[in-house]
């Protein structure tokens, strides 16, 4: 059985502060699949270096770090260099479950773009969700960059969307949304789709301690990697001095395992959301809003406004100061209170 979750009353959609009791029935697994509409999740794409080993656990704990939720809900989408990473308020979704009286837990969440059949075309455009529009691009019949919109975004939205995508040459029409056709089989590519599932108190304390210490361990398991691959360079060169042929080979191997353990290293080389966010509002007046954030790759947008017209040129050289951001333009929002920044976050 297929339910929707949207946040606006559709007939056929289960709504996350009700429930409509005439949707659909069980199939004959008793499973249930809810389909998320795609204004309750996010979404990121995760480059993924060519040859690296635990690259699963790296861009897990990436994503862990990044998800813009307390409690987030992952589906995954692997390619051979890039993984397609969508997040949701697990909680707020669960509790909408509950109420419909099913068990989470044996229950498939899915959002909506990966039910809809993929793009026929590569490039740009615009698909009717559940819940306003998503634009998407598509290169080599991948999803690479989408951002959902309440309604037909703006030429300046529009813009902004593609700056985002790294897109060299911009489209300034807006194209007209497309009606989404629906798949039976969800197209995730790779490992199932993961969550972070509910826990005892005690367990949750330890899982608390285990996240923690993490980045600590990460490092020392990096700094342990690349001791190895010293020692057993080393070791070669010590047992093999008499055979140039055999001491090449041992070298080669020893310097791939140092590119592997520096390849995972890169994945994690920029600052959580969490600290992009502190160090953006600190350097904004008090009475200010953020109406839009999007930080992929490296590259940050965001959206400010306040009740009275912000400083720009103000905002400009206190957000400059700033550690974290270089190579930061920005322009005064079509409300004339906001402003709107585009910057490049220092790994």
């Amino acid at each position: 059985m297929r339910r929707f979750l949207s946040p606006t009353s559709r007939r056929r959609f289960h709504r996350l502060d009700g429930v409509d009791p005439a949707a659909g029935s069980s199939d004959r697994l008793g499973q249930v699949q809810w389909v998320l509409s795609r204004a309750l999740c996010s979404f990121t794409l995760v480059p993924l270096p060519a040859d690296a080993t635990r690259r699963r656990d790296a861009v897990r704990l990436r994503a862990r770090a990044d998800a813009p939720f307390a409690e987030p809900g992952f589906a995954e989408d692997w390619r051979s260099d890039a993984v397609a990473i969508w997040c949701w308020d697990r909680p707020r979704v669960w509790r909408s479950i509950e109420a419909a009286g099913f068990d989470p837990a044996r229950v498939r969440i899915v959002p909506e773009t990966i039910v809809q059949a993929r793009a026929a075309v590569d490039g740009l455009r615009l698909v009717a969700a559940l819940d306003g529009v998503d634009a998407q691009l598509w290169r080599d019949g991948v999803l690479v960059a989408s951002r959902w919109f309440a309604d037909v975004p703006t030429q300046a939205d529009w813009l902004l969307f593609q700056r985002g995508a790294s897109i060299a040459t911009l489209q300034s029409t807006i194209p007209q949304p497309v009606a989404p056709v629906w798949i039976d089989r969800a197209w995730l590519a790779g490992p199932s789709s993961f969550n972070f599932t509910r826990v005892a108190p005690r367990q949750l304390a330890a899982a608390i301690a285990l996240l923690a210490a993490l980045p600590l361990g990460w490092r020392a398991g990096e700094a342990i990697a690349l001791n190895l691959a010293d020692a057993r360079l080393a070791r070669a060169q010590a047992s093999e001095a008499a055979s140039l042929g055999g001491l090449e080979a041992s070298r080669r191997r020893a310097l791939a395992d140092l590119d592997a353990v520096q390849a995972i290293a890169q994945l994690d080389r920029f600052p959580s959301q969490l600290a992009l966010l502190a160090a953006v509002t600190k350097r904004l007046p008090d009475d200010t809003r953020l109406v839009e954030w999007s930080f992929q790759a490296g590259d940050l947008s965001f959206t400010a406004t306040a009740d009275a017209p912000i400083d720009l040129p103000a905002a400009v050289r206190t957000l400059s100061a700033a550690p974290l951001l270089t190579n930061l333009v920005a322009d005064r929002a079509l409300d004339g209170r906001g402003i709107v920044v585009r910057c490049r976050v220092r790994a």
